[in-house]
C-alpha cells in the first residue's frame, strides 16, 4: 500500500512540475526572453547588454499592453525602480547584471495585479 501512495505521489508532481512549464517557462518568449506567469497574463523578461525590457503578455503570449499597467523592477532585493513606457513593452534602469543576480519584476497588466516575477540571471530556458 505504501508503494502505491509512494508512486501516486511521485506522479502528480511530476505532472504538477510538468504542467506549470506548459504556461511557456520553458521556452524562449516571442521577443527572445524568459517568461513567467504571475497570475491571468505572461511576463517576458527580456536583458540586452544593460538594457531590461519587460513584455506583458496574454495568455498566449500574445498582445503586449502598456495601456493602464504598470512595471517595477528590483534587483538583488533593492529597492525597487518604476519601469518606462516604450512602444508596447516597458524599458527598465539600465543595470549591469553578473551572475547570480536576482532579478523580480512587480507588474500589472490591464489593472490585473500579478505576483512579484523573479528570474535568475543569466536567465535560462
Amino acid at each position: 500500500m505504501k508503494i502505491i501512495k509512494l508512486v501516486t505521489f511521485f506522479l502528480l508532481t511530476q505532472f504538477i512540475a510538468n504542467s506549470s512549464l506548459a504556461h511557456g517557462m520553458d521556452n524562449v518568449g516571442p521577443n527572445g526572453g524568459n517568461i513567467t506567469m504571475p497570475g491571468a497574463f505572461h511576463v517576458e523578461l527580456v536583458v540586452k547588454n544593460k538594457k531590461t525590457l519587460v513584455y506583458l503578455l496574454d495568455i498566449a503570449f500574445k498582445n503586449p499592453i502598456v495601456e493602464n499597467s504598470y512595471v517595477e523592477i528590483s534587483v538583488n532585493d533593492a529597492s525597487f525602480s518604476t519601469c518606462n513606457v516604450e512602444k508596447n513593452y516597458f524599458v527598465c534602469p539600465d543595470y549591469n547584471y553578473k551572475k547570480g543576480d536576482k532579478i523580480v519584476v512587480q507588474s500589472t497588466r490591464k489593472g490585473i495585479k500579478g505576483t512579484k516575477a523573479t528570474y535568475q540571471f543569466p536567465l535560462k530556458f
